[in-house]
């Protein structure tokens, strides 16, 4: 495994993502991750929910057929 790999996956499972808590610190980090390499990034807000929010990244022309990964953050 490559050292970046080894350390993102480190930095992942060290944030805490307790469900009562903001999603900011992990989307933040997995935004920053994808943004680097091309993706475009958009958070959509909870309004029921502050502090929590969906993260959309997409790659590729947009308007065209994809790839939908879906994860949950907490």
């Amino acid at each position: 495994m490559k050292p970046r790999t080894r350390d993102d996956l480190a930095t992942l499972v060290a944030i805490d993502t307790t469900s009562h808590l903001p999603v900011a610190p992990l989307s933040a980090f997995v935004a920053e991750r994808l943004d680097a390499l091309g993706f475009r990034i958009e958070r959509l807000p909870d309004p029921a929910n502050p502090g929590k929010h969906d993260l959309i990244a997409s790659i590729g022309p947009a308007g065209t057929d994809g790839l939908a990964l879906s994860g949950h953050m907490d």
